[in-house]
């Protein structure tokens, strides 16, 4: 009993390999792994024995067995397929399923270089298929199996990393694992190589000698050394034995060494400030404000070099530069016996405090945000430098304009430069001029020409050159005679008048006046005399309310009040400037 039952599960399980498989999703390639490569399997072309079209669901790779490539030149590729006809009248025509077929196909004669090249075969599968008891049909499929590499591992070597003392790949490479050939690519194509054209032995160092160096104001001492130019290590020994991790010296940095302007030679560091004594050839210079303000003895010079952001306070006789470049954030000046100083400025003080007597500003580039004199009812005019009454400083204004000494008259000021005012004098010549000092006379005739000549000097007594002019009669500002530094008056007439030249540079300027007195007939003069008011209160004054029109040559006008019927200057009263009626009429 147990015997035929075995039987029929038997039978049944035979009958079972004859039906077809369930349908599943169509696909025409497969994927499997052989040695280091990954192999597709591709159905190129399918159809049963009498060409009707086909049609493909499961296609898959089951193994690809490389193990006999190396000795027989063999690789197999093992696989399952599905298939069915879609011809309604064939045999192989099955709506509902597939059938199912393990395969497997032997690729012979295979490249002897498949460890690092890809593979590419085709072969054909013809499948009997059963599809009715003792009737069958072939059904053809053609396949094509490709590799993605080689089949063997490929190792990459970097390039140099200690080839000193370390055998070494002189180039970037790919080692293929099968052949033990190198390719510079890394699908290995290309020429082979082979190990003894890549691979190397230590090369040793190759060392140069440094001498020892004394420490610098930057950079610390270093002892004799050799270093290897491949490793860049650092050695005692030419030998490169023995490796030293450091080459600098305990001994403390060299001090710095600066110029005749205070910049280091070695680091190109400023010096904080310097000192030159009388009897000192040349500045000494030092790296701290407070070194430098140690050495200050009286009658010295300390010159500022740096940035200083401390308040400097001064009490001793001294000059005091400030460069160009350099901030001082507070410079006092005490109130003390034997103190002078004298402060030139040619970069930037924020704050400058002193006393009348103990401070003088000489002309400098730079700018002084606050000077203020803490004397009593003292003013920051004073601390301007006077060498004469013709040479001294003032202080301009960002706006442009010049105050003098006598015009700084506040005790505190701000925002200003002192320098030199740019004109001095100024001067006019001509035939016959004489006077100076801005104050000149010329005698001529009526219907003469008279040529005139100006000259603005700066401080030190040079031509101004950049000194613009314009001439015009004091009596009539706004009309101008001339805008060059020359006048000619052609033809002029008789009488007394003032002419008046100035010359302005920077925003800065002077003065010169000439007293022309012309001799012969005078012009006639229509004079028209005229009142603001037509009438007066009693007590109120006159002179204010009268005006006279057509007077020539700045002559001088005098009022009279008419005590008769015609005028009379000896007996009439002088309209003066308290003049008023006592009483009231006509």
């Amino acid at each position: 009993m147990k015997k035929r039952l075995l039987s029929i599960l038997l039978i049944c399980c035979m009958l079972f390999t004859l039906f077809p498989a369930a349908a599943l999703a169509e696909t025409q390639s497969a994927a499997g792994k052989g040695g280091d490569a990954a192999f597709t399997l591709r159905a190129d072309s399918y159809a049963c024995a009498d060409g009707h079209p086909g049609e493909l669901g499961l296609l898959q790779i089951r193994s690809v067995d490389v193990s006999q490539w190396e000795a027989k030149r063999q690789i197999t590729v093992r696989y399952s397929v599905e298939y069915r006809c879609t011809e309604p009248a064939c045999g192989l025509y099955n709506d509902a399923a597939f059938y199912s077929y393990d395969g497997e196909h032997t690729f012979t004669n295979v490249d002897a270089e498949l460890c690092h090249k890809k593979f590419s075969g085709t072969f054909a599968a013809a499948i009997s298929t059963e599809y009715r008891p003792e009737e069958s049909k072939d059904y053809n499929v053609s396949f094509t199996l490709i590799s993605d590499k080689g089949i063997s591992a490929a190792v990459y070597h970097a390039p140099v990393v200690n080839a000193c003392t370390e055998s070494y790949y002189s180039v970037q490479c790919w080692e293929c694992t099968g052949c033990g050939y190198y390719f510079m690519d890394a699908d290995m194509s290309g020429t082979k190589l082979t190990r003894d054209q890549v691979f190397f032995p230590p090369a040793g160092h190759n060392t140069k000698h440094f001498d020892a160096k004394a420490p610098t104001c930057v950079a610390k001492g270093t002892v004799e050394y050799w270093q290897c130019g491949r490793c860049e290590l650092k050695f005692s020994d030419a030998a490169g034995q023995n490796e030293l991790t450091s080459i600098e010296t305990d001994a403390p940095l060299a001090a710095h060494r600066y110029d005749g302007s205070g910049v280091c030679t070695v680091c190109s560091r400023k010096a904080a400030a310097g000192v030159k004594t009388a009897a000192a050839a040349d500045t000494v210079w030092y790296d701290a404000m407070t070194e430098a303000l140690a050495a200050l003895t009286d009658g010295a010079q300390l010159t500022i070099n740096a940035d200083y952001a401390d308040t400097l306070t001064l009490d001793k006789t001294c000059t005091v530069e400030v460069n160009a470049g350099a901030a001082v954030s507070e410079i006092r000046v005490e109130d003390v016996e034997n103190c002078a100083v004298t402060l030139v400025n040619n970069g930037t003080v924020n704050v400058l405090t002193g006393y009348t007597g103990r401070l003088i500003l000489r002309s400098g580039s730079g700018v002084y945000g606050s000077v203020a004199n803490q004397s009593e009812n003292g003013s920051a005019g004073s601390f301007l430098y006077q060498e004469d009454t013709a040479k001294f400083c003032c202080y301009k204004t960002p706006e442009g304009a010049w105050l003098r000494p006598d015009e700084a008259s506040q005790s505190r000021i701000l925002n200003v430069t002192v320098a030199y005012a740019p004109l001095a004098s100024l001067s006019i010549t001509g035939e016959d001029v004489t006077g100076g000092n801005g104050s000149y006379a010329l005698s001529a005739q009526r219907g003469d020409t008279v040529a005139l000549t100006a000259a603005a000097y700066d401080m030190d007594g040079g031509s101004a050159e950049a000194a613009s002019y314009r001439w015009y009669y004091e009596s009539d500002p706004d009309a101008l005679l001339s805008t060059e530094s020359t006048l000619t008056l052609e033809n002029i007439r008789a009488g007394k008048r003032t002419v008046v030249c100035e010359a302005a540079a920077d925003g800065y300027g002077v003065a010169a006046r000439l007293v022309l007195t012309v001799s012969g007939q005078k012009d006639e003069q229509s004079l028209t005399l005229a009142s603001s008011r037509s009438s007066v209160g009693v007590r109120e004054k006159i002179l204010p309310l009268l005006s006279v029109e057509g007077v020539q040559e700045e002559a001088p006008v005098t009022y009279y009040q008419m005590n008769g019927a015609v005028p009379d200057p000896e007996n009439d009263t002088e309209i003066g400037a308290d003049f008023a009626f006592t009483a009231t009429g006509e």
